[in-house]
């Protein structure tokens, strides 16, 4: 799956759906957790860049990935 066309079409269709997921979140959190939710959005977009250009620490990013999808 790391491999491929097809694994990196499953690889973009899954980091988008979660990012799509989180920002219509937006509109339905309170507004003293706007903060937290704004610095999570920003994490993982950082993250998701950092994916596409450094390979080498793509196991961390893994678990980066799905801690923030956890929070």
């Amino acid at each position: 799956m790391e491999s491929g066309i097809v694994g990196l079409v499953t690889f973009v269709g899954l980091y988008c759906f979660i990012l799509l997921k989180i920002f219509r979140s937006r509109k339905d959190i309170a507004e003293e957790d706007k903060t937290m939710h704004a610095a999570i959005m920003g994490a993982m977009t950082v993250m998701l860049f950092m994916m596409t250009n450094v390979a080498m620490f793509a196991p961390q990013l893994n678990y980066l990935l799905w801690s923030l999808i956890a929070a």
